[in-house]
């Protein structure tokens, strides 16, 4: 059964328990060891619970978890008071071990593109307008005719792209009142300082489109790419006057004719150090659709623009759309399927340590799971059985070890 198996995977390959072991809190004389805290949130995480008091439930009801918790069970207000209590770094130490695992371990091979590409994006976890705490941000609503404060917890995300599991390598709170550019700036500061070697190329959406992010990228040796839009009007003026003098290259790909504009040296954004980059994609998709019982030829014409640091002798205009739109990737892949089947809109605890622990162990847990579905199982097995599906497996089978140690 693959629930089993998972649990011998998660340890043998990312060394699960000795992550749960080399963890430390505040507490000075613990009942319950932090590592059966701990693995019971990757156990809910894993097998879709998503609530502490499903998960204590779960505990209560059930011996099969010995083998991963210990006899010594954590109730659910224990484990949101442990999670408010650990240093967040660790668990960053965790998710970083376990991307350069997957490295190590070629499971990273089949980058479609010359460069390894790092995504950047912003994502509301959840809002609650009875709970706050220092971090939290505000905005009001209009609702019945009343306005209604909410509370906001946003953060910005950075997985790699471009391979078959989503890899996310850290997450950056904001502030309360805060821009995403600077919670993206920090953010990519850390990531230049541990992940020194794992990317090549930065990408967002149109608000990075900036020269701060930009030119971080270039002092330490990276290329950056950003949805050219509105938000700088000057260099999107310039880029579609010199295209609508030129002829596009037309190429067919399916169902879709897709038509390049590709043009270097524009310096018309003076606050980034180097010329950029425009590459413009116009797509148009047409399909047959029956209408009222009669075959219709309906189109959709998409147009795209990119501005990026990289030059034509080094990334085809082809590959430029195709690291665009996996872009999309972070909130198809990781941000949606996260918060409907994973509990990452949920907050466990209302406090800003527990809310990027829990957040981290969620990243983590997640990445093992992929690891295991898309490097483990065999593709037969895959093309019956959905990371769902393995969830409730996991869930139905416990875990096969041997019971931990109670804490001292």
């Amino acid at each position: 059964m693959s629930g089993g198996r998972f649990w011998r995977y998660a340890n043998k390959v990312f060394g699960l328990r000795a992550m749960a072991g080399a963890l430390s809190d505040l507490r000075p004389k613990p009942q319950i060891a932090l590592s059966a805290v701990w693995l019971s949130v990757v156990m809910m995480f894993a097998t879709r619970l998503r609530s502490l008091n499903a998960l204590e439930q779960q505990l209560r009801s059930s011996n099969r978890w010995s083998g991963l918790l210990g006899t010594r069970r954590p109730s659910d207000d224990s484990v949101g008071r442990v999670m408010a209590q650990i240093d967040a770094g660790q668990l960053r130490e965790h998710l970083r071990a376990a991307a350069l695992r997957l490295r190590r371990n070629k499971t990273l091979q089949d980058n479609p593109w010359p460069f390894r590409v790092v995504v950047l994006d912003g994502h509301e976890f959840f809002f609650s307008e009875s709970y706050c705490c220092e971090q939290c941000s505000q905005r009001t609503v209009q609702r019945g005719g009343q306005s209604h404060i909410q509370h906001v917890h946003r953060g910005v995300v950075a997985p790699l792209i471009g391979f078959d599991l989503v890899v996310p390598l850290d997450v950056e709170m904001l502030g309360p009142g805060e821009g995403e550019k600077s919670a993206a700036r920090r953010l990519l500061t850390r990531l230049l300082k541990r992940y020194p070697r794992f990317f090549d190329l930065v990408a967002g959406d149109a608000l990075y489109l900036e020269g701060p992010m930009f030119n971080l990228c270039l002092q330490h040796g990276k290329h950056a790419m950003a949805v050219l839009k509105n938000n700088t009007p000057a260099l999107l003026a310039d880029a579609q006057a010199l295209f609508a003098r030129q002829r596009p290259i037309t190429r067919r790909e399916g169902q879709t004719s897709v038509e390049y504009w590709d043009e270097e040296n524009f310096t018309t954004l003076s606050s980034v150090a180097v010329p950029l980059r425009v590459v413009q994609v116009r797509e148009t998709t047409t399909r047959i659709r029956v209408v009222a019982r009669r075959r219709r030829r309906q189109s959709q014409v998409h147009t795209w623009i990119w501005a990026t640091t990289v030059s034509q002798a080094e990334l085809p205009a082809r590959q430029a759309r195709q690291i665009g739109h996996h872009r999309w990737h972070i909130e198809n892949r990781l941000f949606h399927p996260g918060a409907q089947h994973w509990g990452m809109d949920h907050c466990y605890r209302h406090d800003p340590l527990a809310i990027l622990n829990f957040i981290l162990t969620l990243l983590l847990t997640y990445l093992t799971l992929q690891a295991f579905y898309y490097r483990n199982l065999k593709p037969c097995l895959r093309a019956r059985l959905s990371l769902i599906q393995l969830a409730l497996q996991i869930l139905a089978a416990g875990a096969p070890w041997r019971p931990l140690a109670r804490a001292p």
